[in-house]
């Protein structure tokens, strides 16, 4: 099952993934990336709570949009965790932007990561920006079960409802796990 969030620069989509992550992680195996930090932004692998930073003074290779550099060590990190999340239940990326509109940043993790695994037994969480999203969808081939749009005065009920879709998903899931 994929579920998108979205919504605009700033609206809570990271704070509301975290929150997320706390209220499941108990129940669920829960992996992937969640993006954070505003004037000096970095990578949050889920599972170990490792950070990475965009980039540092040092480094010289990477990728840049717009005021940021994503420096190659920050990418290979985000690929690996991603590569990395494929075992869990729910699976995180956070979040997909221009450079993956062309083809650049994660792209690459991403598309590897959906054409393996199976969302009939996973469920997979994309954090989309609002003004990308119906372009990424149709790059990326994917047809979301449900779309949440975060916006500051939305934050609690988007969190209570995605709660709810997810456990109510991972019963059928697991439902299906035992009687194969």
């Amino acid at each position: 099952m994929f579920l998108v969030i979205t919504g605009a620069i700033s609206s809570g989509k990271s704070t509301l993934l975290e929150k997320l992550v706390n209220a499941l992680s108990k129940q669920y195996r829960i992996g992937g990336l969640i993006t954070k930090g505003q004037e000096r932004r970095f990578f949050l692998d889920i599972k170990s709570r490792k950070k990475e930073y965009f980039s540092s003074e040092e480094d010289e290779d990477g990728e840049r949009i717009g005021k940021y550099f994503l420096s190659r060590r920050s990418l290979d990190f985000a690929f690996s965790v991603i590569k990395e999340s494929k075992n869990n239940d729910i699976i995180i990326v956070d979040e997909i932007g221009r450079l993956e509109k062309e083809k650049k940043g994660l792209y690459g993790a991403i598309e590897s990561l959906l054409n393996d695994v199976k969302t009939d037994v996973k469920i997979i969480i994309l954090v989309i920006r609002k003004d990308l999203l119906q372009e990424l969808l149709k790059l990326f081939n994917i047809r979301p079960a449900e779309i949440w749009e975060v916006k500051h005065s939305t934050k609690d009920s988007v969190l209570s409802n995605l709660i709810e879709c997810i456990k109510n998903e991972m019963i059928k899931i697991e439902g299906g796990r035992a009687v194969s």
